[in-house]
C-alpha cells in the first residue's frame, strides 16, 4: 500500500488550522500542523493536493496544486527455480503500471528486465540464493516482495560409468547406408556380449546433414537413424559412440566425391578439391572459420542438442587423423588449431555432461618439433575444458615408425616420451585398432591392448573386425583375457559420474 507524505509553509500570524484537498474534494480538516501523511491512496494511482488556512478571520487563499502518482503495487508471486549449476530462474505475476523491474539477489541489484522472468547466471554450484523483486514505474518503485530462495544444482558430472570401455567400432563413415545399415548396428548391439560396452558408428557430413538445395542445414534423415539405433542401445543395455569425419577424402582426379559432403556445402564454399595427378584429396576446409561457425559447429550442436540428455549416447569425436598424411591445397595448419579449439569448446557448451573425444594426428618428419607442441596445446587447452578424452589414429607404443608407417605422436605425447607433460590420469585416452596395417591376428591384438593398458593407462579401447578376428577379441573380453578398461576417471579437478 502506498502512502503519499504531504508537507507546506506555515502561515503568520500563528494560530491558524488547515485543510487539506485530494482531486479537489476535502480530505482532512482541522489539521494544527504544517504535514501530513495520506495513508489511503492506491497504488499506481494519480492524485493532485491543495491545502488551506482557516483562523479567526476566514479561510484563506488557496494553495498551489501538486500533483504525484504513486508507485506500483508490491510485487507477488516470485518464484525461484534452479535450472542448472550455474543459473536460477525468476518469475512473479505482473504488476499493474509496472514499466520495468528491479531484481536484487541477497540485496544487490543484479537486474532491471521489462518483463516477469530474469535468468541469473554465472552462479555457484549447489548454493542457495534469495531473490527480492520491486516494480518500477511513473510514480517510482514499489515495495519489495517477499523473498524467494533456490539453491543451485549439483556440478554436472561428465558421464564415465557404463560408457568408458570396450567398443565394437565401423570401419566406415558411411553410418545409415548400405555399407552400415542401421539394421547392421541393431544387430551388433543385441549380440555383443556383457563386457563390450557399445558399438561406435562413424559419418561424413553426407550422411548427417539432409541434401537440400538451399536454406538452413537440416538433420532429419540422420536424426531417425541415429534414434533408432539409440533406442535398440537402451533396450540391450548398451551405448552409441559417434564419430564425425574431417578427415581428407580420397579421390582420383581431384574432384569433390558426391559421397563426401552435403551439395549446398560445396555450393557455399565449404569444401576443397584436390589437385588432379597430385594425389592431394578433397576435404571439408576445416581451416576455414566460415567453414567451421556456419556448418561443422552448427552441427555437432544440432547433434547434442537432441542427444545430450540420452544415455544411451556415449561420447562424440571430433577433429581427424589425415591432415597430416595428405595435406589439401590451401591447408593453414595454424587456424586448424584455432578452429578445433573452437570445436572443441563449442561442442563442450552444447554436451555439458557428454565426453567428447577429440582425433589428434600423428606428426610429420618435416616440422616434427612444432607439430608436437601444437597437439601439446590442443590437450592443455582440452583439460581446461574438461570431460574430453584424446588419441591418436595408431595405438602403438613409442618408436620412430609404427604400423603403416605412422608416427603414433599422441601416444608418445600422452605418456610424455617427448618431453612436456605426462599426461597419464590427467585425461581420458582412447586406444583404436582399425587397420589391418596396425594388427594382423588376435594375439597381436591382445598384446596391443596389453602394452597400452600398462604402458598409458588407457581408458577407452576401439576394436574393428578385422580379418574375421572380432568374434575370438570379444571372447577374450569376455572371460577377462582381455582386461576391462579402467574403472576410475582421471584426475583433472572434474566431476565424473
Amino acid at each position: 500500500m502506498s502512502q503519499i507524505q504531504l508537507t507546506w509553509n506555515p502561515i503568520t500570524p500563528p494560530g491558524s488550522t488547515y485543510t487539506v484537498l485530494r482531486n479537489s474534494v476535502p480530505l482532512v480538516t482541522g489539521l494544527g500542523s504544517t504535514s501530513y501523511l495520506d495513508a489511503t491512496v492506491a497504488d499506481n494511482a494519480a492524485y493532485t493536493y491543495a491545502v488551506f488556512a482557516t483562523n479567526q478571520n476566514g479561510a484563506g487563499v488557496l494553495s498551489n496544486t501538486a500533483s504525484v502518482t504513486t508507485p506500483p503495487a508490491q510485487v507477488t508471486g516470485l518464484t525461484a527455480t534452479p535450472a542448472s549449476s550455474s543459473q536460477i530462474n525468476l518469475s512473479w505475476t505482473a504488476t499493474p503500471g509496472a514499466t520495468s523491474y528491479t531484481v536484487k539477489r541477497g540485496g544487490v541489484v543484479v537486474g532491471s528486465p521489462a518483463g516477469t522472468t530474469f535468468p541469473d547466471t554465472g552462479l555457484t554450484a549447489s548454493t542457495l540464493y534469495t531473490y527480492t523483486v520491486a516494480a518500477n514505474g511513473v510514480g517510482g518503485q514499489g515495495a519489495f516482495s517477499a523473498p524467494a530462495s533456490a539453491t543451485t544444482q549439483a556440478a554436472a558430472g561428465f558421464r564415465f560409468s557404463g560408457v568408458v570401455g570396450h567398443y565394437y567400432r565401423y570401419n566406415s563413415y558411411h553410418f545409415g547406408d548400405s555399407s552400415v545399415p542401421v539394421a547392421t548396428v541393431q544387430s551388433r548391439l543385441t549380440s555383443i556380449p556383457s563386457k563390450v560396452t557399445g558399438v561406435v558408428v562413424s559419418a561424413y557430413p553426407h550422411f548427417i546433414v539432409d541434401n537440400v538445395a538451399s536454406g538452413p542445414d537440416t538433420y532429419n534423415t540422420f536424426f531417425n537413424n541415429m534414434d533408432a539405433v539409440l533406442g535398440t542401445a537402451a533396450t540391450a543395455g548398451k551405448v552409441v559412440g559417434l564419430e564425425l569425419s574431417d578427415r581428407v577424402f580420397a579421390t582420383s582426379d581431384g574432384t569433390i566425391p558426391g559421397i563426401f559432403a552435403p551439395t549446398q556445402w560445396n555450393t557455399k564454399g565449404y569444401t576443397e578439391a584436390g589437385t588432379v595427378g597430385t594425389g592431394i584429396q578433397a576435404c571439408v576446409k576445416m581451416w576455414d572459420v566460415n567453414t567451421i561457425n556456419q556448418a561443422w559447429i552448427p552441427m555437432i550442436q544440432a547433434i547434442l542438442n537432441r542427444y545430450k540428455n540420452n544415455p544411451a549416447f556415449a561420447w562424440l569425436q571430433i577433429g581427424g587423423e589425415s591432415t597430416w598424411a595428405a595435406t589439401p591445397p590451401g591447408m593453414d595448419f595454424t587456424q586448424y588449431f584455432i578452429n578445433l579449439k573452437s570445436i572443441g569448446a563449442a561442442a563442450r557448451l552444447a554436451g555439458p555432461s557428454v565426453l567428447i573425444h577429440v582425433m589428434l594426428d600423428y606428426a610429420q618428419p618435416a616440422g616434427f618439433a612444432s607439430d608436437v607442441a601444437n597437439l601439446q596445446n590442443q590437450v592443455n587447452y582440452y583439460m581446461t575444458l574438461g570431460g574430453f578424452t584424446i588419441g591418436g589414429p595408431d595405438p602403438r607404443l613409442p618408436g620412430p615408425v609404427s604400423t603403416a608407417s605412422k608416427n603414433p605422436t599422441m601416444n608418445r605425447i600422452y605418456i610424455n616420451d617427448l618431453g612436456g607433460v605426462d599426461y597419464r590420469n590427467k585425461i581420458i585416452f582412447r586406444s583404436q585398432v582399425e587397420a589391418p596395417g596396425q594388427t594382423t591376428t588376435p594375439t597381436d591384438q591382445q598384446n596391443l591392448w596389453t602394452l597400452i593398458k600398462s604402458g598409458e593407462n588407457s581408458q577407452i579401447m576401439c576394436w574393428t573386425d578385422i580379418s574375421n578376428s572380432w568374434a575370438t577379441l570379444q571372447t577374450l573380453i569376455q572371460n577377462g583375457t582381455i582386461a576391462a578398461c579402467r574403472s576410475t576417471p582421471p584426475s583433472d579437478g572434474f566431476t565424473y559420474v
